[in-house]
């Protein structure tokens, strides 16, 4: 006689999930970054332009100063100017003097490498500066140190980097998101017809 079979109970149906509120948070956390990452790319793109621009309008300041004489410079606010020396050695008697344009002598600091022997300064505002050569030194030679909208440039490439960045996030939410959204509402469109089968 055959044993009778154990009883098995019905297999658990899980209701589908259908609640869209987390898809809804991340596409919207999306659509989000791609906001801050349109802003970020065209703050960045400004902030280049403006680099660029400024570095084709605004040359580097060729300007010599004879022993014995002074020289009017116009010079732009917070930049690092450098006076080389025409001579190959310096000394005491050949150090210049740098006024401001409020009549505030700047400071004057040595510089000194294989290829270049002179002086550096950095202007406070922008303005014009008065440069004295020393009457016993050699002519100097003055020019700006750091190219003109460095900054610019560099926060304009770090501004769409980020951008960038931003970017790829935002599509990878809005696409997780817009997936997950349309997967839920599927659910959503199957659990109906089947609540109104129950009895």
């Amino acid at each position: 006689m055959p044993y009778p079979l154990p009883y098995l109970p019905p297999p658990v149906v899980r209701p589908l999930s259908t609640s869209t509120k987390g898809a809804k948070i991340l596409t919207f956390m999306g659509i989000g970054l791609l906001v801050l990452m349109l802003a970020a790319g065209v703050g960045g793109g400004f902030l280049f332009a403006s680099g660029v621009s400024q570095a084709q309008e605004e040359e580097y300041v060729d300007e010599v100063v004879l022993p014995g004489e002074t020289a009017t410079v116009r010079l732009a606010a917070g930049t690092s100017y450098t006076l080389r020396s025409v001579r190959s050695y310096r000394s005491t008697v050949d150090w210049p003097t740098v006024t401001d344009p409020a009549g505030i002598p700047v400071k004057v600091r040595t510089v000194s490498s294989s290829s270049t022997s002179g002086w550096r300064f950095r202007s406070s505002t922008a303005g014009s500066y008065q440069i004295a050569a020393s009457p016993y030194g050699s002519p100097l030679e003055l020019s700006r140190t750091d190219p003109p909208g460095i900054a610019s440039t560099v926060g304009g490439v770090f501004a769409l980097m980020t951008a960038t960045f931003l970017g790829l996030i935002a599509v990878g939410m809005i696409i997780g998101g817009g997936i997950w959204w349309s997967a839920r509402a599927k659910n959503a469109r199957r659990a109906v017809p089947t609540a109104q089968t129950q009895p």
